[in-house]
């Protein structure tokens, strides 16, 4: 567990550092929340405004997520590589086909929970 929590105390103080990655991974979706929030409401009745509040901020919120890995990730995969990590991957024997599959798998397992529980939400405000 000393190795697993040196290396994400190094990661989180690497993130730190990049003034840039910090802005498009925090400030840029927080903007993003607060305007969709109070923007985009128009002349709804009040007893629904909370819910079209809730329902943009989780919307933005995924756009946040999705913000960040695409400024992150590029970084990240660049940083591995010059460290020789990718390398190290290629030599592990991990089967790359069934770690595809293990992965794409999770997403649609997830996928399936999130439109599941959005239909129950959603019940439960009709």
């Amino acid at each position: 567990m000393g190795q697993i929590t040196a290396t994400l105390g190094k990661t989180i103080k690497e993130f730190l550092r990049q003034k840039t990655i910090l802005f498009w991974t925090i400030a840029w979706p927080i903007l993003w929340v607060l305007i969709g929030s109070f923007s985009f409401t128009g002349d709804a009745p009040s007893e629904v405004v909370s819910h079209i509040r809730g329902a943009i901020a989780i919307s933005m919120s995924v756009f946040a997520l999705m913000t960040a890995g695409m400024a992150n990730l590029p970084g990240n995969i660049a940083q591995d590589r010059e460290r020789g990590l990718l390398s190290k991957l290629i030599s592990m024997p991990i089967n790359p086909w069934r770690d595809f599959l293990a992965g794409y798998s999770r997403y649609w397992l997830f996928l399936a929970c999130m439109h599941n529980g959005g239909r129950i939400a959603w019940s439960g405000l009709v």
